[in-house]
């Protein structure tokens, strides 16, 4: 899976993990983890969609599942959008 990001807006960097999997770096950290982050993430191609999990937050960082709702499991989005308000 190739990864890359459309907007960067503090974005350095999408790393994708594992599948489903993905690592959001920011260009400039925040002063610390009193942020909000939302994700959404689209159908895959299975017709499931796909849901969008926050694993963690960091000042540097926030890490993301997608994960397809019939089984649960991790899976791949073919889109995944996201924003942080501080």
């Amino acid at each position: 899976q190739t990864q890359y990001i459309r907007n960067s807006l503090n974005v350095s960097s999408v790393t994708r993990i594992s599948a489903g999997q993905y690592r959001i770096t920011y260009t400039t950290a925040f002063p610390d983890v009193n942020y909000a982050f939302v994700g959404t993430s689209n159908d895959n191609g299975s017709g499931n969609g796909c849901l969008t999990i926050v694993l963690g937050i960091d000042p540097a960082w926030s890490q993301i599942y997608t994960i397809n709702p019939q089984n649960l499991t991790q899976n791949d989005a073919s889109f995944v959008s996201a924003a942080v308000f501080k």
